[in-house]
């Protein structure tokens, strides 16, 4: 798929997104003490007043041992969560990962964007980077279809869709999960759909769309803002290409 060109898309008043995520994965000059992350907090603690630390542990089993045959091995600290006191915007920062996210209600991009940046920013790592492997952004939207019948027919409401053996027409749910390389730009998108089972006539469906830019690049903020603007748009023509236009009715 070349590069797409911006296009105009329909405005949803009823936008179905419940978490919008923005990850940048990197390589360091050289590790950054914990003690450095925690720091972070005073900076930040009046937005995001809510700090725990992340840690890594192994699940080991001690046969011999009656009283505790399975417990927890701590390995390291793997960096610090900081969120809001209701929890919709977090953001994790570690030596190896900056993630930042977004649950509802979501109002915009230039919203989202703009504060997960400025925040990237406060975290002070910008002039400690070697290289960015990979960049990032996730879009999980949910909504409902409701079918009087009680049976969803996915071809009425997707383009992209999986044939189900006529023999069994009849079923209430539906998953599938696919990866389409967008080349030539070293971006790829995994795509996951899903109508949950409903004993109802109203189907919970979830749209899943994790779009990634695998390119090892040199740190510019510049070049990295513009980057996830057109990951932005990747993700626009996917959500929009998929959907029928009754589909995109129920959002508006």
């Amino acid at each position: 798929m070349d590069p797409i060109e911006k296009n105009e898309y329909p405005i949803l008043g009823k936008a179905p997104i419940v978490l919008a995520i923005l990850q940048i994965q990197y390589r360091l000059k050289q590790d950054v003490s914990n003690a450095s992350f925690a720091k972070i907090h005073s900076l930040i603690k009046e937005k995001y007043p809510i700090l725990n630390e992340s840690s890594s542990a192994q699940l080991q089993v001690n046969p011999k041992d009656v009283n505790t045959p399975v417990s927890l091995k701590y390995l390291r600290s793997d960096g610090y969560n900081f969120s809001t006191k209701d929890g919709i915007k977090s953001f994790s920062i570690s030596n190896t990962a900056f993630t930042y996210q977004m649950g509802s209600p979501y109002n915009s991009w230039a919203e989202f964007s703009k504060e997960a940046l400025e925040v990237w920013k406060i975290c002070g790592l910008e002039q400690k980077i070697e290289i960015v492997l990979r960049h990032s952004i996730r879009y999980v939207n949910a909504f409902e279809i409701k079918e009087e019948t009680g049976i969803v027919e996915p071809s009425d409401y997707f383009n992209s869709f999986l044939v189900v053996d006529q023999k069994y027409p009849n079923y209430n749910r539906y998953m599938f999960q696919y990866t389409v390389p967008l080349e030539p730009s070293g971006i790829i998108s995994h795509i996951g759909m899903e109508i949950r089972e409903s004993f109802t006539n109203v189907f919970p469906f979830v749209f899943d769309i994790d779009v990634i830019d695998m390119k090892n690049v040199e740190y510019d903020p510049i070049k990295l803002k513009s980057s996830f603007d057109k990951l932005r748009e990747y993700k626009n023509s996917i959500f929009f290409n998929t959907l029928k236009e009754r589909t995109i009715q129920i959002f508006k």
